[in-house]
């Protein structure tokens, strides 16, 4: 989501499709203006996929000259990772790397960038790096535009993310890393410095060591960065090793007492450290903690007062509530409801209680004071859900709950993410794009739709598109089954954006 200032509109590449804007926009914060999906030949609006900033009502403008006047936040598909470098003197993006100036200002934006008076400075800077950065005292967005120019240390580098990730293992006897995952001396100064290493003297020191590990590393009498060109050395244990990591995704729980990993979804103690670093896990001291503790968690999990990574071997052992599990994400995604009177999941779309924690906090939940809310209450909706005040995380264990209209349940979300078409006249979802009659009632309420009476319509109308759809006039969810329905334009297909 992009800020509204004019002129903003969508990289070239990165523009959603009409069909895709809905659901896209749902995602982060858009809302259907008085149930509706505005599309128009503005001028004064972005092309393609936008939320209007007063009231974040989602609009497509298919108008491809228009010129945004300020007041719409384009909608765009991310087109790639960025990633914030450190502040070091002479630090800048690796060859290939660096994002081309026209790319630069949306780039910087999405990692805590900001116009500086309004204007996205560029120029042949002497202090700053080449490319894109953003200067550490206000974190205005630069371009650098001469090659030579070399970063005073006050500028954050922009740069495409590397294949591969630096990581920092414990400083222990004969420590290294794995075959294949080395930096290369040129490579070596910028991992160390993005796992919290510094210059001695300006400079990582390199040598011929025996009693290093070859390779990267970092020296834990000062953290100095240093690279060993011995392939035969052996780490004596004061030395931490910095390797590249592929890419690990990793779900990171909250602390509350007894949460655990799901049986299955614990990751083994050899990828903790990687794992825990991806959801900001850190090393205390420049030590992997391992122990038999009884009042943590089983498996991976980090200290929620420092962040600092721990490993326990202990099955038997019971989260105090200090500490947060790190596991392996689980595969099903979850799908926030509207607060409407009645509104639940469908048979088969709940989540249990084990897993409504991690479900609901993927969705915008969080814990009231630190509390997982379980309780049999008659006014809420059975199973995982949400207050609509304040997104505290509940679970309802009574079965014949009536949600009052204040809360929200999180449901497993059907097969893959739902757009509403607009109720134009023949519209119907492409082939391919169709849900199942067993798949709409879950697919529709997602997108607002509502059962008329409690009941799922379905029938072989001539009227209406073929497959599951929504009326108009009330968000009734019906399934037509007949393949030559036309839509009149009184009905909103539901599809699958693929």
């Amino acid at each position: 989501l992009l800020p509204p200032r004019q002129g903003s509109s969508c990289l070239s590449g990165s523009e959603l499709t009409e069909e895709q804007c809905c659901a896209a926009a749902e995602l982060i914060g858009g809302n259907l203006r008085g149930g509706k999906f505005i599309v128009g030949d503005w001028s004064n609006t972005p092309s393609g996929c936008f939320l209007d900033a007063s009231d974040k009502a989602i609009h497509f403008g298919k108008n491809v000259a228009s010129i945004n006047n300020g007041s719409f936040q384009p909608v765009c598909a991310a087109k790639t990772k960025v990633a914030l470098l450190p502040s070091g003197k002479g630090l800048s993006c690796t060859e290939g790397r660096g994002f081309t100036k026209e790319d630069c200002f949306d780039a910087a934006l999405s990692v805590g960038g900001i116009q500086r008076d309004d204007q996205f400075m560029v120029g042949d800077f002497a202090n700053a790096p080449p490319g894109c950065s953003i200067e550490v005292s206000d974190n205005a967005i630069h371009f650098g535009t001469s090659s030579h120019s070399i970063n005073n240390g006050n500028f954050r580098p922009v740069c495409i993310p590397a294949q591969g990730k630096a990581t920092l293992l414990s400083a222990r006897q004969s420590t290294k890393c794995t075959s294949g995952h080395y930096f290369s001396e040129d490579e070596c100064k910028k991992a160390g410095l993005s796992v919290g290493g510094k210059l001695r003297n300006g400079e990582i020191f390199v040598g011929n060591w025996l009693h290093t590990p070859s390779g990267c590393f970092l020296d834990t009498s000062d953290e100095a960065i240093g690279f060993g060109t011995n392939t035969a050395g052996i780490n004596n244990g004061a030395f931490q090793p910095v390797c590249i990591v592929d890419e690990v995704e990793a779900t990171l729980y909250p602390a509350y007492q007894g949460n655990k990993c799901s049986p299955g979804y614990n990751f083994k103690e050899d990828y903790c450290v990687e794992a825990a670093s991806s959801v900001g896990g850190i090393l205390r001291s420049g030590r992997f903690l391992v122990g038999d503790w009884p009042d943590s968690p089983y498996g991976c999990f980090i200290d929620a007062s420092d962040g600092a990574i721990h490993f326990g071997r202990n099955v038997a052992g019971i989260n105090d509530g200090s500490f947060q599990p790190v596991c392996v994400p689980e595969e099903d995604e979850a799908l926030l409801l509207p607060s409407l009177r009645g509104k639940e999941c469908t048979q088969g779309h709940d989540f249990s209680e084990e897993e409504c924690i991690s479900a609901a906090s993927s969705v915008g939940g969080s814990l009231r004071n630190g509390q997982f809310l379980v309780g049999n209450w008659p006014n809420t909706p059975y199973g995982c859900f949400i207050d609509a005040s304040d997104k505290a995380i509940h679970f309802g264990t009574n079965m014949e709950g009536t949600n009052n209209g204040y809360f929200r349940s999180v449901c497993i979300a059907g097969d893959g993410p739902v757009t509403l078409l607009p109720p134009g006249i023949g519209a119907k979802c492409t082939p391919g794009h169709d849900f199942s009659e067993e798949q709409c009632i879950a697919a529709a309420s997602s997108v607002g739709g509502l059962l008329r009476d409690g009941k799922f319509i379905v029938g072989d109308w001539p009227y209406t598109p073929p497959g599951c759809f929504i009326k108009v006039s009330d968000k009734a969810i019906h399934y037509g089954r007949n393949n030559d329905g036309i839509n009149t334009g009184l009905f909103e297909p539901v599809c699958k954006l693929v």
